[in-house]
C-alpha cells in the first residue's frame, strides 16, 4: 500500500489548484462588478429618458 504523503498533490498541482481558484474567485468579483456597473447605467439611463419626457 502506498503512504498517505504520496497520495496528496505534489507541489506544482497544489500551485495550480490554488492559482484555479483564486482565478475563478477573482473572475466572479470582476464579472459581479461589471454586471452592478452596467445595471446602474441602464438606470440612469432609464431616468434621464423618463426626465426628458416628463419636460416635454
Amino acid at each position: 500500500m502506498r503512504e498517505t504523503r504520496d497520495m496528496l498533490l505534489s507541489p506544482h498541482d497544489q500551485l495550480w489548484l490554488i492559482l484555479g481558484i483564486a482565478g475563478v474567485l477573482l473572475g466572479g468579483i470582476l464579472i459581479g462588478a461589471a454586471t452592478t456597473h452596467l445595471a446602474q447605467w441602464w438606470a440612469q439611463r432609464k431616468d434621464r429618458e423618463a426626465l426628458r419626457r416628463a419636460g416635454r
